[in-house]
């Protein structure tokens, strides 16, 4: 069987263990997946290693509406480091959308929010700094 990250992921966690064989095409042990090897895998790509900004978002469940989001952040001078989605206990007609940048100027943060409000709610923002983190709940 051949397993994705998210798959084997879900295993893990579904049957409480820490770690599952890799097996290879003879049926030969060839190594073993923990979950902290799971980890080295989802944490470059959701960026939360770069800081950053992390914006957690419910926007409507339409074709391009991440892209409205997106567009507005770049016009900010911000870059896109994930993009995260899901349904997950989104209300019918909406999709939960959280986003990683950075480049963007703290100083503009507010104005950001102000404008990004107008086509999405936020559930919450932090900001990663070097040795801080601001946590700004919606």
């Amino acid at each position: 069987w051949n397993y994705t990250v998210g798959e084997t992921a879900e295993i893990l966690l579904k049957h409480k263990i820490s770690g599952v064989p890799v097996v290879g095409n003879h049926g030969q042990l060839v190594g073993i997946i923990t979950t902290g090897d799971l980890f080295r895998v989802l944490v470059p790509l959701t960026g939360v290693g770069k800081k950053g900004i992390h914006f957690a978002l419910l926007v409507d469940d339409r074709p391009g509406s991440i892209k409205e989001i997106i567009d507005i952040i770049r016009a900010a001078g911000g870059r896109i480091m994930s993009i995260l989605t899901s349904f997950e206990e989104a209300p019918r007609g909406y999709l939960k959308v959280y986003l990683r940048m950075y480049g963007i100027d703290r100083n503009r943060l507010h104005k950001l929010r102000e404008i990004i409000r107008e086509k999405a709610s936020f559930f919450y923002i932090v900001d990663h700094r070097h040795d801080k983190r601001d946590i700004y709940e919606m």
